[in-house]
């Protein structure tokens, strides 16, 4: 199981309307690279999302809107298993859905939508899901 296939796993338990919509390359791309971006840099945050909403508006002709979590100290896991992902994508999601505008985002319905998680090499997993009509 690949990161972003347990993102996407948990957030369809939690009914999220941006697990339903259609993953598109453009988008994974895009949390890709922004994950790996976080990771590197040890930051969470939406740097340069101007740039990718740009670019959705641009490629796909849609207006995004993007969340971003990362993980609890201690969750190092060199050859994570299937379980562990899951373990971990289930911690992005609580943490969104406790966050009212995030929580907004993940229920707002989307034609497409994108996202990974990236594993920094303190431990940390930083996560991100994009979505847009």
């Amino acid at each position: 199981m690949s990161p972003s296939d347990a993102l996407y796993q948990i957030g369809l338990e939690y009914n999220t309307k941006i697990c339903a919509a259609n993953p598109h390359i453009i988008l994974m791309n895009l949390m890709t690279g922004h994950c790996k971006y976080m990771a590197e840099h040890k930051q969470l945050g939406h740097q340069n999302f101007d740039e990718r909403y740009q670019i959705c508006r641009e490629k796909l002709g849609i207006n995004c809107g993007e969340i971003a979590a990362m993980s609890w100290a201690g969750n190092y896991m060199e050859n994570s298993t299937d379980e562990q992902l899951l373990d971990i994508a289930r911690q992005m999601w609580k943490s969104w859905r406790y966050s009212r505008g995030h929580w907004e985002i993940a229920q707002s319905k989307c034609k497409y939508s994108g996202g990974d998680m990236c594993q920094a090499d303190n431990g940390t997993w930083y996560a991100a899901m994009i979505g847009g009509r």
